[in-house]
């Protein structure tokens, strides 16, 4: 399995920018925890807590054991819907990519480049970052990550010809919501 605490703490040197994205992951699992009124172990929350995210002497944050007990998590809650299997998607994603979880939330269906794939099934995924100022990266991916955005794409595209003509069918994270007078699409957004 991937280690995410590894990852984090070679990705990022300050402690702020490490506990921003461990909130990230609390706020996700809250958030999936609420909607869909699940019972998630406490030691899941224990090893997302903010001081987990403290240098220990080791130099790490999330042990793979933690990771792993959080994946079993994200297989029961995948179990139950599509939305939990997209709720899955997005954290591995965010767990293994160098993609935060605003950039995950926001990729478009058509980010894999057409003809950018190799032999070995990378390929191109263009995304918008914070500091990008609206222009589109191109990072190429695994393959992996790759059969990751292609399974969401599946997943959602029911719902995108259900919703042809709703202003957010380019995105690959979506989910149905009923709105005021009538049902509509929207980004998952795990801060509400």
């Amino acid at each position: 399995g991937y280690n995410y605490k590894i990852d984090l703490t070679n990705r990022y040197s300050d402690y702020s920018t490490q506990s921003y994205h461990m909130s990230s992951v609390r706020k996700y699992i809250q958030y999936i925890k609420k909607k869909e009124n699940l019972k998630i172990n406490k030691k899941l929350f224990e090893a997302l807590s903010v001081k987990a995210t403290r240098r220990h002497d080791d130099g790490t944050i999330i042990t793979e054991h933690d990771y792993l007990l959080i994946m079993n998590e994200f297989r029961l809650f995948e179990q139950q819907d599509i939305f939990g299997e997209l709720c899955s998607i997005v954290f591995v994603l965010f767990a293994t990519t160098n993609l935060r979880i605003g950039e995950i939330l926001n990729l478009e269906r058509v980010c894999i480049q057409e003809g950018s794939k190799d032999e070995s099934f990378t390929a191109e995924v263009a995304y918008r970052t914070k500091m990008s100022g609206g222009e589109y990266v191109y990072e190429r991916k695994s393959s992996k990550v790759i059969e990751l955005i292609e399974r969401a794409l599946n997943i959602t595209s029911p719902l995108i010809d259900e919703y042809a003509k709703d202003i957010l069918t380019n995105f690959v994270f979506v989910s149905p919501t009923r709105g005021r007078s009538r049902s509509r699409l929207k980004r998952i957004d795990f801060n509400n």
